[in-house]
């Protein structure tokens, strides 16, 4: 058990100052921060970071790219998407049942209760 956990750790240090920018037109812009860029798909490109700080003003600042239809978002393991997943699709459920529901970080809320 404890070697899964670590095995989970090590995966999270390794992508925590890396990003998933999407967006219509997928071309690169240049960033004093990035030290490694990789285009995944014809939309997806994820970015490495310098360090946390580098990171944080990205994220602080990402809302204003969401006119030029940019999205950028923290990059998740594997068993990270997957949970966030299964949470989408359980509040899509709640909310056609007409109950107020809303997603965070690896929790949602709904009527006001959290879950994880």
């Amino acid at each position: 058990m404890k070697k899964a956990e670590e095995v989970r750790r090590l995966e999270r240090d390794r992508i925590k100052n890396n990003i998933v920018v999407t967006s219509t037109d997928a071309k690169g812009k240049s960033h004093e921060d990035i030290i490694h860029a990789e285009q995944i798909g014809t939309k997806i490109i994820t970015s490495e970071l310098e360090n946390t700080a580098g990171k944080e003003r990205v994220m602080k600042n990402k809302h204003k790219q969401l006119q030029e239809r940019i999205f950028i978002n923290n990059k998740l393991t594997w068993e990270e998407r997957e949970k966030r997943k299964k949470m989408k699709q359980r509040m899509e459920e709640e909310k056609k049942k007409g109950r107020t529901a809303n997603m965070g970080y690896q929790k949602i809320t709904i009527d006001g209760k959290q879950w994880k």
